[in-house]
């Protein structure tokens, strides 16, 4: 079974790509802040970043998110890791009932990635390879957050797609990417502990590879910034 784990992981990493230049998709934010003047504060981390998070609900339509990353990486001999980026999204929200969640964002972010890596493809395989760039990184996303919720737990699919491009030495370098993602939560009310998990695939040739895994944990804080509830307490409450 082991190694037929491997063997699977081993044909997506081929087919995420072969080049030695890496690009690593970031945590999605998935709010589940619901009502006008609700800001949610999360901070998870993951094999190569840590990531702070924030989003807030403008009106009982839309609400703002704001993430970023900076470098988490434990170095040996000849290797440097510098990764940062921001991104900013605008985001369109929905209760269809007292159970689930429908949100849609759009956003951009840019950043710095500059590293030099030596690789074991996230523990599976020995390789004496070392991966590097030294990019200005530029990217438009698209996500759609389906969630389940009860009291105590939620969770949310998110399919999301990322258009980047790359200034690495004066070439423009370019990809459309797929994310695949599973994000679960335990907590109640003001503060959750979450697990998300996603798989990077890429729809169209590109001279930049792809890390094709993200296992991050972190934890959410929510707090209300609104005077008093637009509506009932009961309305928009997830039980």
């Amino acid at each position: 079974m082991n190694k037929t784990i491997k063997y699977y992981a081993f044909i997506l990493l081929l087919f995420a790509s072969c080049k030695d230049s890496y690009y690593f998709p970031t945590v999605a934010n998935i709010p589940q802040n619901i009502q006008t003047g609700d800001l949610e504060i999360s901070f998870n981390k993951n094999k190569h970043t840590v990531e702070p998070q924030i989003s807030y609900v403008i009106n009982n339509d839309f609400s703002v998110s704001l993430n970023a990353a900076v470098p988490n990486y434990n170095l040996t001999d000849n290797e440097y890791f510098d990764y940062k980026t921001i991104e900013l999204a605008l985001g369109y929200y929905e209760q269809p009932n007292k159970n689930s969640m429908f949100s849609l964002y759009s956003g951009f972010g840019y950043g710095n990635i500059n590293f030099n890596l030596k690789s074991d493809f996230g523990g599976l395989f020995t390789s004496q390879n070392y991966y590097s760039t030294d990019s200005q990184i530029y990217k438009f996303f698209l996500q759609s957050n389906l969630s389940i919720c009860s009291k105590y737990f939620k969770y949310t699919f998110t399919p999301r797609f990322t258009y980047s491009f790359f200034d690495d030495n004066n070439q423009i370098l370019d990809f459309l990417l797929y994310e695949h993602i599973n994000t679960f939560e335990i907590g109640h009310k003001f503060i959750y502990f979450y697990h998300q998990n996603s798989l990077s695939i890429k729809l169209n040739y590109s001279e930049y590879g792809v890390y094709p895994f993200i296992f991050a944990f972190g934890i959410k804080i929510k707090f209300s910034t609104a005077s008093k509830k637009p509506y009932s307490e009961d309305y928009h409450n997830f039980e």
